[in-house]
């Protein structure tokens, strides 16, 4: 995880969802069959407010056009 920001406290009530946003992806050079995917999510309360927001790196295994 990185430029991790929480902006408002959470509590134990709290209803929260996550959204995602792919920022790039692009194709492993050392293994092909992985794919390298920037990510940033978006946390929000009940209210819609902006609790917290952060980027992440992730290394996913890659499908192949037969199973696709």
């Amino acid at each position: 995880m990185d430029e991790v920001r929480w902006r408002l406290p959470v509590r134990p009530d709290d209803s929260l969802q996550v959204h995602a946003k792919v920022i790039s992806a692009r194709v492993s050079e050392t293994k092909p069959d992985r794919g390298v995917v920037s990510m940033w999510y978006q946390v929000l309360n009940q209210n819609a407010q902006d609790v917290a927001h952060y980027t992440t790196l992730q290394i996913l295994r890659r499908r192949t056009a037969t199973n696709m």
